[in-house]
């Protein structure tokens, strides 16, 4: 696959990779939310409801209190009414005891004669005693009479206290068991609402996990985003390097095209001064430079070199040491021409002079007039103007 659509596609994994991550956190934050809602509810109704609970409880416990009070003031009068009926079951039964020994002693003594006498005898004075007796008696029983009537009184009220009291024991009965409800109510409310404020305290730590793990994926996110920022910007600058290195390369191959068509044509101009001197040495002919039939050699053009080589610069891309010439990256474009001097340097020192001899478009051939002692051109070297 191209580099070109990788990063794209990366690109789009990852955004659509942090879109499921946010809508899954999304909606779990929502349902959290929900849940959340749902147990404010129920806390808020709870609260309410205990709330309501506690003031039944507390009616209850006052009316609980009231009737506590009112049992114990009427076991006082209770206890006071029974305490008043033995004394009157007490003082009655002595007036009873009373009566029959006085009765009995009437019974025994004779009847006294009625006799009138001017002074009082002794019998006088005990039908005035037993007249006062009788009174007495008299008295004690209607007293005795009240005292069976407030009896009745009393124990109808007793009857009407035992009533009322088997009715508040009842309803004391009925109070407890409504309080005992309450209090096993009130129990289960709070421990429902304990068990709440757990599961809302849960999903307040879920949902700050949550919240939390949303702000790491955002971070991550944003980084991610940043790097794939930093991606491209180096995706650029790599392709437009790409772009240079391969135009570079169409340019080199260009100019190694041209330096081996050059390299061909002296390849073939040295055969052909090879071939010549061959056969003029084996017709044993002397070669004299001022013979037309000897071997003809390429016009060397030597021309004065131009101002505007002033500041130029290149490099040595073959050598070839046999023939003792070089391939400069350097051609007419440049304005190199034919005849130009140029300085071989390595580093900050000069190692060689070479001379133009032919040019193209975009490379020349130079010849090697001088090379410094120790040291030999190689490729990579760098050429300037002389």
């Amino acid at each position: 696959m191209d580099k070109a659509k990788i990063f794209p596609v990366i690109f789009i994994i990852i955004m659509l990779a942090a879109a499921v991550v946010c809508w899954h956190f999304w909606t779990e934050n929502e349902k959290l939310t929900e849940s959340n809602q749902r147990l404010q509810q129920m806390t808020r109704e709870l609260q309410d409801e205990k709330a309501e609970l506690e003031q039944r409880h507390r009616r209850a416990a006052e009316e609980n209190r009231v009737l506590s009070q009112r049992m114990d003031s009427i076991r006082d009068q209770l206890a006071n009414i029974e305490r008043e009926r033995d004394s009157l079951r007490d003082r009655y039964q002595r007036v009873v005891e009373e009566r029959d020994r006085l009765t009995e002693q009437l019974s025994e003594r004779p009847q006294p004669q009625q006799v009138r006498r001017t002074t009082p005898s002794p019998e006088h004075r005990d039908d005035d005693y037993w007249s006062d007796f009788i009174q007495e008696k008299a008295k004690l029983e209607v007293e005795l009479e009240q005292f069976e009537q407030r009896m009745l009184d009393l124990q109808s009220e007793m009857a009407q206290l035992r009533k009322e009291n088997r009715e508040l024991s009842l309803n004391m009965d009925e109070l407890k068991k409504e309080r005992e409800r309450l209090e096993q109510d009130l129990r289960t409310r709070e421990r429902a609402f304990r068990i709440a404020s757990m599961d809302l305290v849960a999903e307040r730590q879920k949902r700050g996990e949550a919240v939390d793990e949303v702000h790491k994926l955002r971070r991550e996110t944003t980084d991610l985003k940043r790097e794939l920022v930093v991606t491209n910007e180096r995706k650029s600058r790599v392709q437009t390097r790409l772009k240079d290195v391969l135009d570079e390369r169409n340019t080199l191959q260009q100019k190694m095209v041209e330096a081996e068509s050059i390299l061909k044509e002296k390849s073939l101009t040295l055969g052909d001064l090879q071939t010549g001197l061959s056969r003029t040495l084996k017709e044993g002919r002397q070669v004299s430079a001022f013979d037309p039939g000897s071997v003809e050699l390429p016009p060397i053009v030597v021309r004065p070199q131009t101002p505007g080589l002033r500041g130029l610069r290149g490099e040595v891309i073959a050598v070839n040491p046999h023939e003792r010439f070089v391939v400069l990256d350097l051609g007419e474009d440049s304005g190199v021409r034919p005849g130009a001097l140029l300085r071989v340097m390595r580093g900050e020192r000069e190692i060689a002079t070479v001379e133009v001899i032919e040019t193209r478009q975009s490379i020349s051939a130079a010849d090697i007039k001088e090379v410094v002692g120790g040291f030999n051109i190689s490729e990579g070297d760098i050429v300037i103007a002389r």
